[in-house]
């Protein structure tokens, strides 16, 4: 696991699906999980996937034990149609809708995967990670932990991203 602390909230990387979660963030393409990880997440948390379907992205499941908000994710065409923007908003009006919900410890799973939707690893986890701090700051107080759960043959590209957003948010 990889961890980095910035404006009182840390951000985790890890191969491993938690035991448990208080909050989850879970993308959505088509409709459905956008991950085998986002369906192992959903399994942890006692939401059966099909609680996803005709759900309106951004707002709080109703009646479930864990909040859980659904992102709707968008394909990566060539970076030039705005497909950054997308993600980045996607996942800031997730993490919005979460913690107004109380979710102040969040797990999510990697939002986007170059199998579902074309994203370059490297460029997802730039986006990914870079939200979650800039949240963070912008947001002092409202997110303690957010948790990124990535496949195994993944984590090394998702922790360079990660190390590259921390020294670029810190200025080092």
């Amino acid at each position: 696991m990889f961890t980095h602390t910035h404006a009182s909230a840390t951000v985790r990387l890890t191969a491993q699906t938690p035991e448990s979660t208080n909050a989850l963030l879970i993308s959505r393409r088509g409709g459905a999980p956008s991950s085998a990880l986002d369906l192992q997440l959903l399994d942890r948390a006692g939401v059966p996937p099909e609680r996803l379907a005709g759900v309106p992205a951004f707002a709080p499941l109703a009646d479930v034990a864990v909040p859980t908000v659904v992102a709707d994710v968008p394909a990566y065409a060539d970076g030039m149609g705005g497909e950054y923007v997308k993600l980045e908003r996607a996942i800031a009006l997730g993490l919005e809708a979460l913690t107004s919900a109380g979710g102040r410890t969040v797990d999510m799973g990697p939002m986007v995967l170059p199998e579902t939707s074309g994203w370059p690893s490297d460029r997802a986890a730039y986006v990914v990670f870079n939200t979650l701090f800039r949240f963070a700051s912008e947001n002092p107080g409202r997110l303690e932990q957010a948790t990124v759960h990535v496949a195994a043959a993944e984590l090394e590209t998702w922790r360079v991203a990660m190390d590259r957003v921390t020294r670029t948010m810190l200025g080092t």
